[in-house]
């Protein structure tokens, strides 16, 4: 199923500013924060403001597409595509995040 169909399944509207701001945490695994996909979109959504990127954020955490990374003493909030299993390690001298890749076992 496609974001689109998940969201309208879920009684969202489909609109550009949320498709982009999908296809922004979609197409970059470098887990970036709110402000920086604000940055990166508003040349293309000149009117798109940082709310709407949070707004449409917590739609996309809401429907599991999504999730939200918080670093040990640090109060930025940074954000991850959910597009195949895998775990966020960070490393503790430069705070670098990173995708490990795992298997999940089939527990049926």
């Amino acid at each position: 199923m496609d974001i689109a169909q998940i969201l309208r399944s879920e009684g969202f509207k489909v609109t550009p500013q949320r498709i982009a701001i999908y296809d922004a945490l979609r197409g970059h695994h470098n887990h970036p924060t709110a402000e920086m996909i604000y940055h990166r979109l508003r040349p293309m959504h000149p009117s798109m403001s940082l709310a709407t990127v949070y707004n449409n954020i917590k739609v996309l955490i809401d429907e599991g597409v999504v999730s939200e990374i918080k670093v040990r003493n640090d109060t930025t909030t940074y954000f991850d595509f959910m597009g195949h299993d895998h775990l966020n390690v960070v490393c503790e001298k430069c705070g670098r995040i990173a995708d490990v890749d795992i298997e999940v076992p089939d527990l049926r």
